[in-house]
């Protein structure tokens, strides 16, 4: 293995120019792609495409292999013999940073159980995993114990042992043999992965990044590590961690920052899932909703929710979306609004407290994503027993804005939404022309014919009374205004 007739270094001679300028190309590059893009993480840390990566350990993790990669770089710069204890420092150290990817993969499949508990209202082993590995605290306690752990065995292992060749093949040793403890940990995890689906391509970014380095898992884990003398003496292993170093800034720190752009979120969804509209011609945008719903003086959010089919819908999307608290809680809000009684205010606070458990306490089982102030508002008015019909207005009407323009475009873009939409129409064509009313004003009816189901029309629609708007059981009684039901373009 040594080129350099030196017993203990391989590489031990500085680089040739043409290697040079490749590696400071490439280490310019780097930090040029990583900056940027880690300052828009952090920036963004508040959206929930970053927020399910959990940005307080996913940023060590993306600068610690950063900082690996420089390192590597700078040792095929200069010579090996010089950074041997630096690299050794940062494989002992591993651990502590990496843990962050291993988390990672039981956090997807056990939030996947957690929203199916959220509907139904218990908890179960997976959802209770879910929710303690979100949280902060317990992140750094198990990546504390993990680190510790490691750092202890690969101190032992290196003044214990006498490994004759590489310097940093005691590291690469240790750091093996945890590769191969935590892949055997996380096979049942990874099994499961392979059958849910994230909405945030979080999966993917797992896939991605074990397709892109279990070749270098496999060549430096198992057999560089075992049997370096298989190697010929050109092989240098720095390249392999040069290169993941850029792989992980790309996948881990670019990739949710380009998730976070509607566009390119839309059009990954499109490519990835073969059950999606073709293309965003297909849906009315959102400011077209919204227009149009204010101009007919009711709310696309409160019509959707407010109507039992398309709220299902919408419910069994939200589950996949990891969303569908919000479509809970906007429910339940409507419920505790009718359901207050104005001369008992046990039974109101009674409802209160329950609504407050369930979605606006920190760490509840559904809890909703609003502001602080909001939070603190609704707690002080339970804790003084000051309980008002309208004391959630202010959380529904963060989380409707949520539905309204997250929930809903993505929910659009799916055939299953053109095929409730079909269902409905159908059933309240079906409900007007039973009515027996000819002139056309029904309740329920239906502007247009079938015709436009099949592509002849532009837009859905069903005629709305602006004066009564939503007679509670979710139709809405007409009086000869015309209302897009969220859209629908061409259904060819």
């Amino acid at each position: 293995m040594d080129n350099n007739g030196d017993g203990d270094f391989t590489f031990s001679q500085p680089a040739s120019l043409p290697v040079v300028i490749f590696i400071v190309i490439y280490m310019v590059a780097n930090s040029g792609i990583l900056i940027p893009s880690l300052y828009l993480l952090v920036k963004r840390q508040n959206h929930r495409v970053i927020k399910y990566r959990n940005i307080y350990t996913l940023v060590p993790f993306i600068l610690y292999f950063y900082v690996f990669s420089i390192i590597e770089s700078a040792s095929i710069i200069f010579g090996k013999p010089k950074f041997c204890t630096p690299v050794n420092v940062i494989f002992a150290v591993n651990l502590f940073f990496v843990t962050h990817m291993l988390l990672t993969v039981p956090s997807i499949v056990f939030q996947t159980e957690t929203n199916n508990s959220k509907l139904n209202g218990y908890n179960t082993l997976m959802s209770s995993m879910a929710k303690q590995f979100n949280k902060f605290w317990v992140r750094m306690f198990i990546t504390g114990i993990f680190g510790i752990a490691h750092t202890v065995i690969y101190v032992v292992v290196y003044y214990l042992t006498n490994i004759q060749g590489d310097c940093n093949r005691t590291a690469i040793l240790v750091f093996s043999i945890d590769a191969l403890i935590f892949a055997n940990l996380l096979s049942f995890c990874l099994v499961k992965l392979l059958r849910i689906s994230d909405p945030f391509f979080m999966k993917l970014e797992v896939i991605i990044c074990i397709a892109f380095n279990f070749p270098t898992m496999v060549i430096m884990s198992i057999m560089y590590a075992f049997t370096p003398q298989l190697f010929p003496s050109w092989f240098d292993y720095r390249w392999l961690y040069a290169l993941a170093g850029l792989i992980f800034t790309l996948l881990n720190c670019v990739f949710p920052v380009c998730l976070t752009n509607d566009k390119f979120y839309r059009w990954l969804t499109r490519m990835t899932n073969s059950k999606l509209l073709s293309s965003d011609s297909d849906i009315l945008t959102v400011s077209e909703q919204t227009a149009l719903m204010l101009k007919s003086g009711i709310d696309i959010v409160d019509m959707v929710i407010n109507n039992d089919v398309l709220c299902e819908s919408l419910k069994q999307f939200t589950i996949k979306d990891w969303s569908v608290e919000n479509v809970m809680f906007y429910r339940e809000v409507d419920k505790f609004k009718a359901n207050f009684v104005s001369f008992s205010n046990i039974i109101n606070e009674g409802d209160a407290v329950r609504v407050y458990n369930l979605y606006i306490k920190n760490g509840s089982m559904s809890e909703i994503n609003i502001d602080s102030i909001s939070r603190r508002k609704i707690l002080q008015a339970i804790e003084n027993h000051d309980i008002t019909s309208n004391m959630f207005d202010t959380a529904q009407t963060q989380v409707a804005s949520l539905i309204r323009n997250d929930t809903l475009p993505k929910w659009q873009a799916t055939v299953e939404y053109k095929t409730v939409l079909a269902t409905v129409i159908a059933s309240r064509s079906k409900s007007g022309s039973t009515s027996g009313n000819t002139s056309g004003n029904t309740s329920g009816n239906i502007s247009g014919n079938n015709s436009k189901l099949n592509g002849s029309s532009n837009n859905h629609v069903i005629s709305v009374d602006n004066s009564t708007g939503n007679n509670g059981d979710g139709n809405y009684n007409s009086s000869g205004s015309s209302l897009p039901i969220l859209g629908g373009g061409n259904n060819n």
